[in-house]
This record gives structure tokens, sequence and C-alpha cells, in this order.
């Protein structure tokens, strides 16, 4: 199998769009995608946080870390990656910063 056809089944697999050798290295032109999408890609996201992180946060202060850990990420991709690298540390802030909002670092005594 060739690196393209393994990158067709990877985009198969995660219900995204082909990956084109020119999207990997981010040479392609940054595409819009609509909130349909982003709001599907970010629930997907949130759920294998959950998956792979079940214990979000301790506390408020922890959490704060967790979510600043993953700006800092996109920091460095916005910096010097992809544009889907980008978008998927976008989606990891995202991610993070919802769990928050739902309070999963707030624990019952």
């Amino acid at each position: 199998m060739t690196e393209d056809e393994a990158w067709e089944v990877f985009a198969a697999m995660h219900d995204e769009e082909k990956v084109t050798p020119a999207m990997r290295s981010g040479y392609a032109a940054p595409q819009r995608i609509t909130e349909e999408q982003a709001f599907s890609k970010l629930m997907l996201r949130l759920g294998h946080a959950r998956a792979k992180h079940p214990q979000f946060a301790r506390n408020v202060y922890e959490a704060g870390e967790v979510i600043d850990a993953e700006m800092q990420e996109l920091k460095r991709a916005i910096g010097c990656e992809s544009r889907q690298r980008q978008i998927d540390e976008a989606l990891d802030v995202a991610a993070t910063a919802m769990r928050f909002v739902l309070g999963e670092h707030l624990h019952d005594a």
C-alpha cells in the first residue's frame, strides 16, 4: 500500500475528505468548513478526549492548566504546522473548554 492509499484509508475511517499530499504538507489552499462540519468534528473530538482521558481534571485550577496546555499546542501548530494540524489543535482546545463548560472538573464531595 502506498502512502497516498494509506492516507485515503485513514480519511475514510475518520469521515474526512480525501487527504492529499498537498493537504498533509500544508501547501494546499486553506479550505473553510461549514458550522455543521465544525460542530461534528468537535463532538468527535470530545468523545475521543473522554475516552483517552476519562478524568478531565480534579478541580478548577487543574482544568485551567489542561486548557492552557492545549492552547500552547495550538500556538505551536499555528507557528509551524499544516492547516489540518492547526484545526486539530483548535478542536482540542475547544473540546477541553467544553469539558470545563459542562463541569467535568466538578466532583461531588
